[in-house]
């Protein structure tokens, strides 16, 4: 049994927002897989032998637009009961969703809320969602530490709720013209903010996000060539793979591997209020 601190479990890739180099591109309208709650039964307790996730967390794409969420939530705390459980919403779709909270509470379930921009129509619509979401009770307490130094935790009726400022927060996953970064795979690896997040996608653990989306977005650009070289140099691990295949991934799969090249290098290689329509 291996621990897993973050494993991320995406379970579409559409959204509402279209957040400049979002990490699962879905501003680039990826057809990405979508999890369904009986997969998503399957694919947890396939791993469930192997794995004890610490934390994880139910991503999209926006899983307020997924029907069956709150099956998805029930399911993840049902094979996990002892995990950080925490759904990630930009929770511009909360005043649609008040039936959540029950499920959110019911089963022990943080929801974690991504601030991305300083609009005006932006912060509009978000707050009053919140207001209607929490029935006009906005005022935020802050009650615990937030795992991150830009997060901000409190509770409303019985559910814990993260404010995260990604405003500022936001790394460049790609280079103008969506183009991989060319860097040097440790320096990359070095600056990177995630990796400790390991991904389950379509019934596959993966090092992180961009390696779980890769065959997503060469569906999606016509530039294959300037992505080329990193084809075939990542394998993800299946819940079926050999013991020691699984020995040889779960040793390498928190270090600098040649994949990391995609991405950025500098540490300063940030947006900082980005487009989010």
């Amino acid at each position: 049994m291996v621990d897993i601190k973050v494993l991320d479990f995406p379970i579409l890739s559409s959204c509402n927002l279209k957040c400049d180099n979002c990490s699962s591109y879905s501003n680039l309208s990826v057809n990405g897989t979508v999890q369904t709650a009986e997969q998503a039964k399957t694919d947890l307790t396939n791993w469930k032998p192997y794995i004890n996730p610490i934390r994880l967390q139910v991503l999209g794409g926006e899983p307020l637009l997924h029907k069956e969420i709150k099956d998805i939530i029930r399911i993840a705390r049902e094979i996990y009961p002892d995990t950080d459980l925490r759904m990630y919403t930009n929770g511009l779709l909360l005043k649609r969703h008040k039936d959540i909270k029950e499920t959110l509470k019911k089963y022990n379930c943080m929801m974690v809320i991504s601030v991305h921009s300083v609009d005006e129509r932006y912060k509009k619509i978000l707050l009053e969602n919140l207001y209607e979401f929490l029935d006009g009770d906005v005022k935020i307490e802050k009650t615990s530490k937030s795992v991150v130094s830009f997060g901000k935790v409190f509770r409303k009726q019985g559910i814990d709720i993260e404010l995260r400022d990604m405003i500022s927060s936001w790394s460049r996953v790609y280079k103008k013209g969506i183009k991989p970064y060319n860097s040097d795979y440790k320096k990359a690896h070095e600056v990177c903010r995630w990796t400790h997040c390991t991904q389950l996608y379509q019934g596959k653990l993966w090092k992180c996000t961009q390696t779980a989306f890769f065959d997503d977005l060469m569906r999606r650009i016509n530039n294959h060539e300037d992505w080329e070289q990193y084809k075939d140099k990542y394998t993800s691990l299946k819940h079926d793979d050999s013991q020691e295949i699984k020995d040889k991934w779960f040793s390498e799969f928190l270090s600098p591997e040649p994949i990391c090249a995609m991405c950025r290098e500098d540490i300063n290689d940030m947006i900082v209020n980005k487009n989010v329509w």
